[in-house]
């Protein structure tokens, strides 16, 4: 039994409730957290005293509506290539308005591979280099985070080139500040992009000694030409087996 103002009651959410009646406590947090102090109870258990006695409105968590995904598709790569140029131009924007007012380079667009971008540089050339096969397949990805880890190795290099003390690492501290100080972005050295489909078929060849595995480049040489590769090992000519 709890004794409250003379009175026994059974139980402390008992107490809790003529407390409330009694004016002595009231809906706030503070008052909740002091009663749930005074009785041993739980701010939570004291709400919760009160919800069933309807003295407060039980609290509803509405769940936040889901944002569906919006996947960017475009039809051709000249899309691709308008999207891409704009997004490099926004990056200009940007950075000039953090304080680096750089020059517009140029952007070649024959990239292939499993490389997604690259910044590059030819004695005074600087350029861009863009896989527009791997920026049309993740094209939201790759105007949000790729054109701009590109943009900052240009940034970079374009300050350490008044930096006598040397060139920093690609993906260095410098190259990482500037990602996240200028792009506000995760400085993500790597792409995750799925390029599986541009690995390509491979096709099983064998000599006297071994197998091999090759790509449809060498495949197609020795259709052309069987006496094209030679084993190292036993110098015997390849023979085709099969895809693999």
């Amino acid at each position: 039994m709890i004794v409250y103002k003379d009175t026994e009651y059974d139980s402390k959410a008992a107490v809790v409730r003529a407390m409330f009646l009694a004016g002595d406590m009231d809906n706030s947090h503070e008052q909740k957290k002091r009663v749930a102090t005074l009785l041993g109870m739980t701010v939570q258990t004291v709400h919760a005293t009160l919800v069933r006695m309807n003295a407060v409105k039980p609290t509803i968590v509405v769940p936040a509506p889901k944002v569906p995904t919006i996947k960017m598709v475009v039809d051709t790569y000249a899309d691709v290539k308008t999207l891409v140029e704009n997004r490099f131009n926004e990056c200009y924007a940007i950075a000039k308005a953090k304080g680096y007012d750089l020059p517009k380079i140029e952007i070649d667009w024959s990239l292939k591979g499993m490389v997604a971008g690259m910044f590059c540089t030819q004695f005074a050339r600087r350029f861009f280099k863009v896989n527009l096969t791997l920026a049309k397949d993740n094209l939201e990805d790759y105007l949000k985070q790729t054109v701009p880890h590109e943009f900052s190795h240009y940034i970079v290099r374009a300050v350490a080139a008044k930096n006598i003390f040397g060139r920093p690492k690609p993906h260095g501290r410098e190259w990482k500040n500037v990602m996240i100080r200028v792009f506000g972005l995760d400085p993500k050295r790597c792409h995750s992009y799925d390029v599986s489909v541009r690995r390509g078929r491979r096709f099983e060849y064998k000599c006297a000694c071994q197998s091999f595995k090759l790509g449809p480049t060498r495949h197609r040489r020795l259709q052309r030409n069987p006496q094209y590769y030679k084993c190292k090992n036993c110098r015997g000519y390849l023979t085709f087996v099969g895809a693999c």
